[in-house]
């Protein structure tokens, strides 16, 4: 009898535990969806008391539970205070959002000697103020471009009226009476209040409302940091500052299969399945890009893989085997197939861009940029058709999750449905990345044979970071790859290292690259420096329109009856040139590279006491990797690259010179 009881006591405890649950709450201002912070909440439960709770910057707390009804009393300052007894707990994790109305302010005089709520911010008091309502809209301020009125995580405490800065005493001074009908009213927590809102005052005299900010596209400033252009991939994950965030979000990118395919002229063979396989079973898919390369990744998610794989690749309805592939830390993995030149002139480009309050900073240039970018797009190859698409998202709780614009060859609508959005709610710092590049990748409709297909993911915060979310996001990210959707992020100001570990991640899982705004341009928020040796500052619509172009270039096909041996060496370097004038980097006087054009064999003369050698593709990513040690001369063997020109790269030291190099 005593160990029975014993066995229904630890029985009884492993139910109570089993029915422990997290219950995470998050305080809002009603009328403009910003968290509250420092609110206090009395958790109970049967009208027992609990637990007490504090909100962060974000307006989140949360706790354990067990399975049960819950009520709450929320007390805030500045704001009504709020009761809530239909709280119910039935899952491993509850998310409850609490909606609180602000106190009302008494209107202050302009000459009031000291204004009412001035922890955070000043306030403009201004004469006949009845009262203030909040819309979506944009503002300028401090006469300069780039600071929001209100920003998400800032600490701005410039206010423009009419696009006078009345920040200081003497600026108000000079602004005549009738201006003065306007008033900035905020709660304590003003500065996270969500941004790019546009005030509608309700007063007895005319109203005046504050004026839209005035940007230009090529303002914004950018860099890229591409992995795929080291040997060693993702060599920064191993510093402290990254390799934190392995463990919690699980991409592991060490174990990489590079194939290419090209047909019997030397040409890519685009748009080619390719899968990698284990013991039968599909670990990951990929499609061949403009280049006629793959990446397939075995064991993504899993810590330890040591398992062999054999890669299928299909095409023009045949299937062809490699057995025993090999991992890119010892080369490619190359097939050729008996296919004419087949290239479809499509190019789908979309963008994902996260409108909450935090980007409120920033999104109005964003805006300008994209619209450049989507203007310009045609002129990197008239033949070719540019599809266009859109996907605005915000979170859970706010005016709506994501919104769409589906691919159209008409660039205007697209460009007509960006100019319509704005940036608002928010408030914790994870956003629903996972549902807005569930409805890019699954519900836009992406041509299946395009040549490029571009996904830019604009943000400013990572996924949220429960197992189910991640899962979704694994998921959504294996799709893109599967479908040859290369997913380039452009992160912008606020992000941490945690989203920089994620978005470089999801780049190379899907054959992007890694780029992101920064300080240079002064717009908007502090942006980090990311992880890497060096890169090199763009204006963002150049960068993307960069990308663009070597994501779509593919060498012309013009000799489809002559096999690569018997072709003329006469190939003009100045023609292919031509065909290919974007190059990542410029050629210097101290390589000497011969022949050149050439068949795919050649020598680079190279400075005393060089050590590594890489050659590239004109998106850089490494292709081939040869230990120099004391050589001056080297010979290199590209015959199994398809036609093209390539980069050569020759670490001299502590720099790399380069220079570049046709094959025909």
């Amino acid at each position: 009898m005593k160990h029975l009881f014993s066995i229904l006591s630890l029985l009884s405890l492993a139910l109570t535990v089993n029915a422990q649950n997290t219950l995470h709450l998050t305080v809002r201002y009603r009328n403009t969806n910003a968290p509250i912070k420092n609110a206090t909440i009395f958790l109970s439960a049967n009208k027992k008391l609990l637990q007490t709770l504090t909100t962060n910057q974000f307006g989140e707390t949360e706790t354990i539970v067990a399975v049960g009804k819950y009520a709450t009393l929320i007390v805030a300052m500045g704001m009504d205070s709020i009761k809530n007894n239909n709280i119910e707990v039935t899952h491993k994790s509850t998310r409850v959002v609490l909606l609180m109305d602000a106190q009302k302010y008494i209107p202050v005089s302009i000459n009031t000697p000291k204004p009412i709520y001035e922890k955070d911010t000043k306030k403009i008091g201004l004469k006949k103020l009845e009262s203030v309502k909040f819309k979506r809209g944009v503002y300028s301020s401090k006469g300069k471009s780039g600071i929001a009125v209100l920003g998400a995580r800032a600490e701005t405490k410039t206010y423009v009226v009419d696009g006078v800065d009345i920040s200081s005493k003497e600026k108000k001074a000079s602004i005549k009476p009738e201006v003065l009908e306007t008033k900035f009213v905020s709660t304590d927590d003003a500065k996270y209040a969500a941004p790019m809102m546009e005030m509608d005052v309700v007063s007895s005299a005319a109203t005046t409302s504050f004026a839209p900010i005035a940007t230009k596209a090529g303002t914004l400033t950018t860099g890229e940091v591409n992995d795929f252009t080291k040997w060693h991939l993702y060599e920064e994950v191993t510093r402290d500052e990254l390799s934190k965030y392995l463990e919690s979000w699980q991409f592991y990118m060490d174990r990489r299969y590079c194939m290419q395919a090209i047909n019997q002229y030397g040409k890519p063979v685009v748009n080619a399945k390719a899968q990698l396989l284990q013991d039968g079973k599909i670990i990951w898919q990929g499609q061949t890009d403009n280049t006629g390369k793959a990446e397939l990744w075995a064991g993504i998610h899993e810590k330890e893989f040591n398992k062999p794989c054999t890669i299928q690749l299909s095409y023009g309805g045949e299937v062809y085997n490699y057995l025993q592939p090999i991992l890119f830390e010892d080369g490619i993995n190359y097939f050729q197939l008996a296919v004419p030149c087949s290239y479809s002139n499509d190019v789908d480009i979309a963008f994902i861009v996260d409108a909450t309050g935090s980007m409120g900073d920033e999104i109005q240039y964003l805006k300008s940029e994209l619209n450049d970018i989507l203007g310009r797009a045609q002129s990197v190859n008239k033949n070719l058709k540019f599809n266009t698409a859109a996907v605005f998202y915000q979170d859970m709780t706010d005016a709506y999750v994501t919104i769409k614009s589906d691919f159209s060859a008409d660039i205007a609508s697209t460009k007509s449905f960006i100019d319509t959005k704005f940036a608002g709610g928010g408030g914790d710092f994870p956003e629903a990345v996972d549902e807005a590049l569930t409805v890019a990748v699954h519900e836009l409709n992406w041509h299946e044979n395009a040549r490029t297909k571009i996904l830019f993911l604009v943000l400013d915060a990572p996924p949220h970071a429960d197992a189910a979310t991640q899962k979704r996001f694994y998921e959504v990210v294996e799709a893109a790859a599967e479908k040859g959707i290369r997913i380039i992020p452009v992160t912008a100001s606020g992000i941490n290292k945690n989203v920089e570990y994620i978005m470089r991640s999801v780049a190379l899982a899907t054959n992007g690259t890694y780029t992101f705004l920064t300080n240079h341009s002064g717009v908007g928020g502090a942006h980090i420096e990311p992880s890497t040796d060096s890169y090199k500052v763009e204006k963002m619509n150049d960068l993307l329109i960069r990308l663009i172009t070597q994501f779509t270039y593919i060498p012309e096909c013009e000799a489809e009856n002559m096999p690569i041996a018997v072709k003329s060496d006469s190939i003009a370097i100045e023609k292919i040139n031509n065909e290919n004038p974007f190059s990542e980097w410029n050629v210097t006087s101290r390589i000497n590279i011969y022949p050149n054009p050439n068949e795919g064999q050649f020598f680079v003369e190279i400075p005393k006491g060089c050590t590594e050698l890489l050659i590239t593709d004109i998106a850089g990513k490494v292709m081939k990797r040869i230990i120099c040690a004391d050589n001056t001369k080297v010979e290199v063997d590209i015959t199994s690259f398809p036609s093209g020109v390539y980069f050569v790269r020759v670490l001299d030291k502590d720099k790399w010179l380069s220079g570049k190099v046709v094959k025909g």
